[in-house]
């Protein structure tokens, strides 16, 4: 069987981890092999064993394999058959990856577990290719990941660029994320029922980003543009969309509704009067109105908190 050498030119956690402190990679295999590691100071090789195994331990039904990392430890762990997986615990993980039948660079990439959204540049045997290029035996392929400062014209781009300002669709899990992206007034479309094929279709039909942490949905081929979040913290991810896409000089505070994403616009308190609550028609005099849903906006007991998120967004 023939191969090809990929290596990834990140931290397996930048690329894989669902967040900061765990990364998982499955590899394909014509056997049930999981390869886990932890980035807390130890490498843990988890196998399921059946049958008979050549081990240097006692074992029943799993064994699994603990130690200490230090610097760049790298683990080699043998796969039925004739592969390996080799996996520097930090730095860039190199894979021997086999190839059977015509395999295109995407399909082998996505096969580790990296969503083809994750990846801004592929040389192969130092040359830039597209996604669609087909491995070759001994092939050295070069994966990087999204770059927000290096100058990649010279070589072949796996995307159009973005073009300002940008839109997002947010996965249905990410509310509170939609919400501060709203805040700062940004458009992100957010429903709490999508389906994750109207995610992948509205993103690609309107040209925008994606953001998810469920890789596996990264990996459709109509989406073009997306980010796979690595937290669970909506502040943090906010933070990590912001640095991603470079939008902290592009913030617009209480430009847009927090419900639909709709534009607001101010309102004359006369023309909303008979829709507010006898309390904030006494105390409040300015107002704002969303031209999608018509939500009302005034400078009520939320405003406070909400201004010192912004300001310390802003202040990074």
């Amino acid at each position: 069987m023939s191969t090809a050498f990929i290596r990834f030119f990140a931290r397996l956690k930048d690329f894989l981890a669902p967040d900061k402190r765990l990364a998982r990679v499955t590899y394909p295999t014509s056997g049930p092999t999981r390869v886990t590691y932890l980035f807390s100071g130890k490498a843990r090789v988890r196998y399921p064993i059946s049958g008979k195994a050549r081990v240097r331990y006692p074992i029943s039904s799993k064994a699994r394999v603990r130690y200490p990392i230090s610097g760049k430890a790298r683990v080699r762990y043998p796969i039925s058959g004739p592969d390996t997986v080799a996996y520097p615990i930090s730095g860039k993980a190199r894979v021997q990856y086999p190839i059977s039948g015509p395999v295109s660079i995407k399909h082998a990439i996505e096969a580790l577990g990296v969503p083809h959204t994750e990846v801004d540049l592929i040389l192969v045997n130092g040359q830039s290719v597209g996604f669609s290029y087909l491995l070759q035996s001994l092939d050295q392929v070069s994966v990087y990941p999204s770059f927000s400062t290096l100058e990649l014209s010279p070589v072949q781009q796996l995307r159009d660029s973005l073009v300002p300002p940008l839109k997002f669709i947010v996965d249905s899990h990410l509310g509170q994320l939609a919400t501060y992206l709203r805040l700062l007034g940004f458009d992100a479309a957010y429903r709490n029922d999508y389906e994750d094929d109207e995610l992948a279709i509205q993103a690609y039909e309107q040209n925008r980003i994606l953001l998810t942490r469920d890789r596996r949905l990264l990996m459709r081929k109509l989406i073009i543009y997306g980010f796979c979040l690595q937290t669970r913290d909506p502040r943090q991810q906010l933070r990590d969309v912001l640095h991603r896409y470079q939008l902290h000089n592009q913030i617009q505070p209480w430009r847009r509704c927090l419900r639909c994403s709709g534009r607001l616009r101010p309102v004359a308190k006369e023309e909303i009067l008979h829709r507010l609550e006898p309390k904030t028609r006494k105390f409040y005099n300015e107002f704002h109105i969303c031209e999608g849903c018509q939500q009302i906006y005034w400078k009520g007991s939320h405003f406070k908190p909400l201004r010192h998120l912004i300001e310390e967004i802003m202040a990074e």
